[in-house]
């Protein structure tokens, strides 16, 4: 994929986001095109927030262990899956 492809598909998965906050497949998927464009930071937020949803959801702490290898200083970040 194209840098421009990378851009759209993101901006049509941030709005799918914001219509359906609760689409974990969605966040999913965002959260891998995030990752592919090197942005582990807001990777790492769309991970957490599956996590948040579905504290086993093994794709999003797979994501999050990907995304902190990438990202040292965001090792010490603590995932609350705590259900709220």
């Amino acid at each position: 994929m194209t840098y421009d492809d990378y851009s759209a598909r993101r901006r049509r998965l941030h709005e799918s986001v914001a219509l359906c906050p609760t689409d974990l497949a969605v966040r999913c998927e965002l959260a891998e095109c995030l990752e592919a464009e090197g942005a582990t930071d807001d990777a790492l937020l769309q991970w957490q927030q599956v996590l948040a949803h579905d504290p086993n959801s093994l794709k999003a702490w797979e994501g999050v262990a990907r995304c902190r290898q990438c990202a040292p200083g965001t090792a010490s970040l603590r995932v609350d899956n705590r259900r709220r």
